[in-house]
């Protein structure tokens, strides 16, 4: 079968033939993006694959661009990243056309988006012959497939392009083809339009580096040289049938001067940047260190005089405090996150990592510091900054989480299971705590609840409400399962943490009226500063004089000395 094919013959569908499985990428799929189609090559389009996959790799040194690390024999790509972090430390510098800029780019479904068509064409081009041309084509177009749901296989269907992943000679055609898009680079390079990265006067050029389908490219970041690449890209996009995926790939730039980043940005873009970047930036510290209180306040104060005068060193009128600015815009803030919050929603987690998961590390936690008593009630005078932090929060929300009565392996004094709280802190203390009874189940008596044991350690109403509210544990039931009760779904999520923990206000509907869909940024900011301006007066930014306020909405809030915002013509000069 497999001469038959290099002489020739096309191979027969039951050898080309495979089933395809789709596995969901994530819990939840709502589109086919979602899912990954995995499939199983046939046994002698694997030994085919091999062997041209042998024919050609011996070329690809001498076809392939030095810029190109991946798939080539005797090519490292730790070469390829050392090389790319000396060329990062020459971002600083800029010229007349403007900063540095470097592009990380990625494909979206690289190998199966990848045109016959084009492959044919750039094989073509370099050079091999018209019968391994055929051959190539032969092996990666005649592709059949079904997919398989429930176990049961439906459709028989052909593929129309792109090449198999994981094959052993698709690396080899996709780098082929990646070629392309690499020398049309080096001709933009050429172009007397284009300005290239700036670099010492006597470091070699380089515009681009690559390892299979992921590329790099240090370019000027003047309009004209970054549209000639945007032209190069779209070309490639349109003859290849790739597609550059917009939501992986990114720029980097060279940090501009604060004075410049306030140039550049109105006040709507300094919030933009400060809630998606620069609060984000912390985010994996704060996940595993707890820092200082002054440096968290460090921070916020940065974030506030960047808000407020456009750069971090400016001065500025600061028209509500930070901590108002981290109120939901209901609560009266623009809705950024307080670093505290956010530091104590990420510790929650922690804590319901170590309640619910078996791990090395809750195991050494747990045996370090709650070998004597229950974590839930272990006091926190000692410890890491690690453990006070988790403690401080296991205060918070240890009550949010239930754990449902399957067998009845939960603590019977110490974890919620019944959804009102660990019955430790609601039993009163003249009743006493029962320490023979360890587990849940040890209050059952033939599959039912053991009634006179539960009148006699608990209140009456605790034992009526268990009764009449909960079922009794079954042996032959699973281990009981821990639910995160501000989730519907019962799995934590650090956001219901962080709403629940933060700082909070009194909502009003007044403070929802300032923020209207499709006005601009700046308005809704300006209407935040007549909100936290004086009482009665309202200080006008545009010459800093103070005016007397005649409020509309006045009368909607529980303080009559804040006005929430100053309807048109309803401003005074004060006598």
């Amino acid at each position: 079968m497999v001469r038959a094919f290099f002489n020739g013959h096309e191979l027969p569908k039951c050898v080309t033939h495979t089933n395809l499985v789709l596995l969901p990428k994530k819990k939840e799929v709502t589109t086919f993006s979602d899912l990954r189609p995995i499939s199983l090559s046939n046994f002698s389009n694997n030994v085919i694959s091999r062997v041209v996959h042998e024919r050609l790799v011996k070329f690809l040194p001498s076809l392939i661009s030095e810029k190109q690390s991946g798939f080539v024999k005797g090519r490292n790509i730790v070469e390829n990243i050392i090389l790319t972090q000396e060329i990062v430390t020459d971002i600083r510098l800029r010229t007349k056309a403007g900063p540095n800029v470097i592009l990380k780019i990625d494909m979206t479904k690289a190998y199966d988006r990848l045109s016959w068509l084009f492959l044919t064409k750039v094989l073509r081009k370099i050079g091999f012959t018209e019968r391994l041309i055929g051959i190539v084509f032969g092996l990666v177009s005649n592709n059949w497939y079904s997919i398989l749901i429930n176990g049961q296989s439906h459709g028989f269907f052909k593929s129309s392009r792109g090449v198999k992943q994981g094959d052993p000679v698709s690396s080899t055609l996709f780098i082929l083809v990646a070629e392309a898009l690499s020398r049309c680079l080096n001709a933009v390079h050429t172009n007397l339009y284009f300005c290239g990265f700036g670099m010492l006067k006597w470091s070699p050029k380089i515009n681009h580096l690559a390892y299979a389908d992921d590329m790099i490219i240090f370019s000027f970041s003047d309009k004209t040289s970054l549209m000639l690449i945007m032209q190069v890209l779209n070309a490639y996009e349109a003859a290849s049938g790739q597609l550059v995926n917009k939501t992986k790939s990114a720029m980097y730039l060279h940090h501009l001067t604060d004075m410049e980043v306030g140039k550049l940005l109105s006040v709507g873009g300094r919030a933009v940047l400060i809630s998606h970047v620069l609060q984000s930036m912390p985010m994996h510290l704060l996940s595993a260190v707890n820092p200082p209180n002054y440096v968290i306040n460090r921070l916020h104060r940065l974030f506030a005089q960047f808000f407020w005068s456009s750069s971090v060193g400016g001065t500025s009128r600061h028209w509500a405090s930070w901590n108002t600015l981290c109120m939901p815009v209901e609560e009266g803030g623009i809705g950024f996150r307080s670093l505290h919050d956010v530091a104590k929603a990420l510790f929650s987690k922690l804590w319901w990592n170590f309640r619910t998961k078996q791990s090395l590390w809750s195991s050494f936690v747990c045996q370090k510091y709650c070998k004597k008593l229950n974590s839930v009630i272990v006091p926190w005078k000692r410890g890491s900054h690690i453990w006070r932090k988790m403690l401080e929060c296991r205060d918070l929300i240890e009550h949010q989480i239930f754990w449902q009565t399957k067998r009845g392996s939960s603590l019977f004094w110490f974890e919620n299971w019944t959804g009102l709280g660990a019955l430790y802190f609601l039993v009163p203390q003249d009743f006493g705590i029962d320490e023979t009874i360890h587990n849940v189940h040890d209050v059952t008596l033939d599959g039912e609840w053991d009634v006179d044991r539960l009148f006699e350690m608990l209140p009456e109403d605790l034992a009526v409400y268990i009764l009449e509210k909960i079922n009794p544990p079954s042996p032959q039931q699973v281990l009981d399962m821990p639910c995160w009760m501000l989730e519907t779904r019962g799995y934590f999520s650090v956001k219901s943490a962080w709403d629940y923990t933060r700082r909070r206000d009194e909502p009003r509907t007044a403070y929802r009226m300032i923020w209207i869909r499709n006005c601009k940024d700046n308005l809704e900011v300006f209407s935040v500063e007549g909100r936290n301006s004086c009482g009665g007066t309202y200080f006008a930014p545009s010459n800093h004089k103070m005016l007397d306020c005649k409020c509309v909405l006045k009368a909607q809030t529980s303080n009559a000395s804040t006005p929430l915002v100053c309807s048109l013509g309803t401003l005074e000069k004060k006598k």
